[in-house]
């Protein structure tokens, strides 16, 4: 199967879509990163969610190579006495982007963050942050995603379905294996020197 784009003036004028009838009283937003403009959307929503949590972040996410910035306010949310759970899979399909995900993981465990990782292949892509915040959608917390993939993600204002979405993940998380600090320290040295060169190299991943 060939995959093609679409000459720009055969796709949808978004101005031109006709505004749907209210369904609801569930405050959401629809977010995406155009080809040019404003590819920071997403993070940048995602980004603010976690330097103002209070309580709980649930992260789930299959390709988590996190930039300095998203990682460092994980740390910080940590610091403050977040409850921060992370679910990533044991291995992916990228061998390379699973070992830069791996160059994350002692600053996060170190900081308090729990991690859970899950011998099957994930596509979930969720942030659930307190009682009232969740952000489902296509987005990947790695470099792919930032600059050069379209994505499109739902953030919700919601207590109720906040309350659903972090249940799901309490549920994966509790079926499968948590990382400890002892464990991940156990590492060889050669896996610690290709993590870091993979990290390194998060950019043209």
């Amino acid at each position: 199967t060939t995959l093609f784009r679409s000459r720009k003036r055969a796709r949808l004028a978004p101005e031109k879509l006709v505004r749907p009838a209210v369904a609801g009283d569930t405050r959401l937003e629809v977010i995406s990163n155009k080809e040019l403009l404003d590819r920071f959307a997403i993070r940048r929503a995602a980004l603010y969610a976690i330097r103002e949590s209070r309580a709980s972040i649930y992260l789930a996410n299959p390709y988590f190579v996190p930039d300095r910035g998203i990682l460092r306010a994980l740390q910080e949310a940590a610091a403050r006495g977040v409850v921060i759970n992370l679910l990533v899979p044991k291995h992916s399909d990228s061998r390379v982007l699973d070992l830069a995900a791996r160059a994350t993981f002692g600053p996060l465990l170190s900081a308090g963050v729990r991690i859970w990782m899950t011998a099957n292949v994930i596509h979930t892509k969720a942030l659930a942050v307190d009682d009232d915040f969740v952000s489902l959608g296509s987005y990947n917390f790695d470099h792919r995603s930032l600059a050069y993939n379209l994505e499109v993600v739902v953030n919700a204002l919601d207590v109720a379905y906040t309350a659903m979405v972090r249940k799901m993940l309490e549920d994966d998380m509790g079926a499968n294996t948590e990382l400890t600090l002892a464990t991940y320290q156990g590492r060889s040295l050669i896996e610690r020197i290709l993590e870091r060169l993979a990290y390194s190299l998060r950019r043209w991943l």
